[in-house]
Parts: structure tokens; sequence; C-alpha cells
């Protein structure tokens, strides 16, 4: 069985080794070994790279984006093709009425006669006009 080889690194000023740095600072070994091996070391080694990003994180991030602009796209395609639905049901609609009453639409003056109550308010005002008294 192979030993695996400790790796010794130095943290401000002490020579420690990864499992030491690991319970002094509660950090994951996996972490610190990852870190390791991308060249990380020193504070680098504690707090990770403050400049840059890991190449799994912007491939995350990228797809977290690329999933967003699809969710985006699809409530988009959706938003237009209810708003097209929408519009053909209110010209089936409107189809509709001019079939059924058709003399509504064709230009034809409508007569529209007053009724008695119109007359009766109009010309038997309970109070005169300002001008009169």
């Amino acid at each position: 069985m192979a030993r695996r080889k400790v790796i010794r690194v130095r943290i401000k000023g002490k020579l420690m080794t990864l499992r030491e740095v690991s319970e002094k600072y509660h950090i994951s070994p996996e972490l610190l070994r990852y870190r390791y091996k991308h060249k990380m070391r020193g504070d680098e080694l504690l707090c990770g790279r403050k400049d840059s990003k890991s190449k799994d994180e912007v491939e995350y991030m990228k797809s977290q984006i690329k999933d967003e602009e699809k969710e985006r796209e699809k409530i988009r395609k959706k938003a237009i093709l209810n708003l097209y639905q929408r519009n053909v049901r209110a010209e089936y609609e409107e189809e509709r009425k001019r079939r059924l009453r058709p003399w509504l639409y064709d230009g034809t003056p409508q007569k529209h006669s007053r009724d008695p109550y119109w007359f009766d308010v109009t010309y038997n005002q309970m109070f005169k006009k300002w001008s009169e008294a």
C-alpha cells in the first residue's frame, strides 16, 4: 500500500502539514489539497484566490446564466403565444358578432327614439336654471 506524501506548507512564517492546517483553521483536507494542487500557497491556501475564480466556478456560473436565459426565453415565448391566442380569440368574437348582427356594422343609421322619461326630466325641471331665476 502506497503512502501519501506528506505535504508541508509555510503559513504565516510557520511550516505545517496540510493536516495541521486543516485542524487549526477548520478547512476540509480535500479543499486544501485542491488549492495546493492549483498552485495556491500561504494565505491563498487558507482563503482562496481573491483576484480570480477557478475554472469550475466560472463554468458553473456560465451554466447558471445559460439556464436563466433559457428560462427567460421560454417565458417570453409563452407570453407571445398567449398574446397571439388572445388576439385570435378577439378577432373570432368580433367576426361572430358581425355574422349575428350585420346591421350594426354595415353603416345603417340606427333609430334611437327618446322615451317619455327623458322628455319629463328635460322639460319639466324642478329647479329652473339660475339665469332664469
